[in-house]
């Protein structure tokens, strides 16, 4: 779940700059850790509905040899979100 976020405008290295802007989260485990991670779906020009929204884990490939965690809203609330 969707515990707070914010939205990223401002690249703070040149080779982030298509990236921006990007949805930056704390994500609430169902085993209650937080974690802080990129959310990937394009929901930047969309927040009003972040708020406690659903997610699932996804595995992003930055480098040959790097592979970071990011999430999605899940499968549900996207279809919910669709709906709105």
């Amino acid at each position: 779940m969707v515990f707070s976020f914010t939205v990223i405008h401002r690249a703070l290295h040149p080779g982030f700059d298509e990236d921006v802007p990007f949805v930056c989260a704390v994500v609430e485990m169902d085993e209650g850790v937080r974690m802080v991670a990129r959310i990937v779906d394009e929901v930047a020009d969309r927040t009003a509905t972040l708020a406690d929204a659903a997610v699932e884990v996804v595995y992003v490939h930055v480098a040959d040899d790097v592979v970071l965690p990011a999430f999605r809203l899940s499968t549900a609330e996207a279809r919910g979100n669709e709906r709105r």
